[in-house]
């Protein structure tokens, strides 16, 4: 006699839900590992999506309008800075050289104001805003002396002249590399013929005919890529330059907000206590969730005061005789 209870459950094919073989479906168990991407294609796919689509973003055209603005800014703070450095400077012995420095000062602080809302608007990178050191400060000299003591004044002066050196790089970047991009795009569209001056010459390569500068075309889109990832380069050395020279750190940290006790007893002389409540204070409110504050003590009660009763009135009533 055959027990029913300890029969054999059948082998499942290759294709049902329950095998381990191909085509198998079943779910991964819920402390499982997620099976890994396939590594083909994935980091060349990366590669290629940042390659190709730096001309798609918008901080690349952001970038582009910074270099491009580059070169005349850098140009004006060094003729401005070092034209009026230079008179104020030879003319500080007969103290008119002194109102020209002056001048200067202020330009190279609105100069470094201006920056920081370039950097800001084009680069993403928040600088704070412009310091003014002197602002409390009392007196002329007083102002005088925080201005120019002040670490800021001299980053910014540094910030400002070297606009000019790499204004020139950075133009020099995007002309070469639109200009070369440009030459290859457009190399098809050349009147190219068998004359002499109407052929095309790339590196001794000689194109007199337009069937040659197809392949041009691809190399027009390289170099445009090319460069724009180098004026991307460029700009986060902008970048690293702005936050070390314009950006301020926070010098002064907030000050603690302190809760004055308007308790009965509060202990004023106890460790880290800053001192009786000022006049108009508000009242402490108690943190939500946090211990409940002691309840104030009862006034004190002194000894009962006896107070002299009133006379009492003499009666008006008289006595009759008898």
């Amino acid at each position: 006699m055959t027990d029913q209870t300890t029969g054999t459950r059948p082998d499942p094919g290759p294709g049902s839900p329950g095998s381990g073989g191909a085509g198998s479906a079943t779910p991964a168990a819920a402390g499982d590992p997620p099976a890994p991407a396939g590594p083909v294609g994935s980091g060349a796919g990366r590669s290629a999506r940042a390659f190709f689509g730096v001309i798609a973003r918008r901080q690349t055209w952001l970038n582009v309008l910074y270099m491009l603005l580059a070169f005349p800014l850098g140009t004006m703070y060094f003729v401005i800075l070092i034209t009026g450095l230079s008179l104020g400077l030879g003319l500080a012995i007969l103290w008119v050289g002194i109102p020209i420095l002056l001048v200067v000062a202020g330009a190279w602080w609105s100069f470094a104001a201006l920056e920081r809302l370039l950097a800001r608007g084009l680069l993403g990178l928040d600088c704070g805003f412009a310091p003014r050191p002197w602002e409390n400060e009392p007196g002329l000299l007083g102002k005088l002396r925080a201005h120019f003591t002040d670490s800021s004044t001299w980053r910014d002066l540094a910030f400002v002249l070297l606009k000019f050196p790499l204004g020139i790089i950075s133009l020099a970047v995007l002309v070469g590399s639109a200009g070369l991009a440009n030459a290859l795009l457009f190399a098809p569209l050349i009147d190219i013929s068998n004359q002499t001056d109407g052929a095309f010459d790339l590196w001794g390569w000689r194109i007199d005919s337009w069937f040659e500068a197809l392949p041009l075309l691809p190399l027009a889109v390289l170099v445009l890529l090319i460069g724009l990832h180098l004026v991307d380069l460029l700009a986060a050395v902008w970048r690293l330059l702005a936050d070390a020279l314009l950006s301020e750190p926070h010098r002064d940290t907030p000050a603690t907000p302190v809760i004055y006790a308007t308790q009965a007893g509060a202990p004023w002389d106890a460790p880290g206590s800053s001192g009786p409540p000022p006049a108009g204070a508000p009242a402490a409110q108690p943190s939500p969730g946090g211990p409940a504050a002691p309840p104030a003590p009862p006034p004190p009660v002194g000894p009962p005061t006896t107070q002299p009763l009133p006379p009492v009135p003499a009666s008006s009533n008289k006595e009759v005789p008898s």
